[in-house]
């Protein structure tokens, strides 16, 4: 799968998740945002569930891989509100 499709699919399921959208809405949103097949969309989220999920207070929802980590400290900023996550907090 494309880089470019990976970050279309992501910010279809963020933009799901943080308008508390039903599975079959998100399902056929992700295929129309990315342009893919219900396959490709399927297959995304069978990745996506082995993932390292967080959910900030502010109500943004995503996987950690999303974030930017900083390799010193080991912590990362939500990018809604900017609050302050270390790869071992589970929200």
């Amino acid at each position: 799968m494309k880089e470019i499709t990976k970050i279309k699919l992501t910010d279809a399921l963020n933009w799901c998740d943080e308008n508390d959208k039903s599975t079959l809405f998100t399902i056929q949103y992700m295929m129309d945002y990315a342009k893919v097949q219900h396959e490709t969309v399927i297959r995304f989220l069978e990745s996506e569930s082995k993932k390292q999920k967080i959910k900030c207070t502010c109500g943004w929802a995503g996987v950690m891989y999303n974030l930017v980590v900083d390799s010193e400290s080991g912590t990362a900023n939500c990018p809604k509100c900017g609050q302050e996550y270390t790869t071992m907090d589970e929200k």
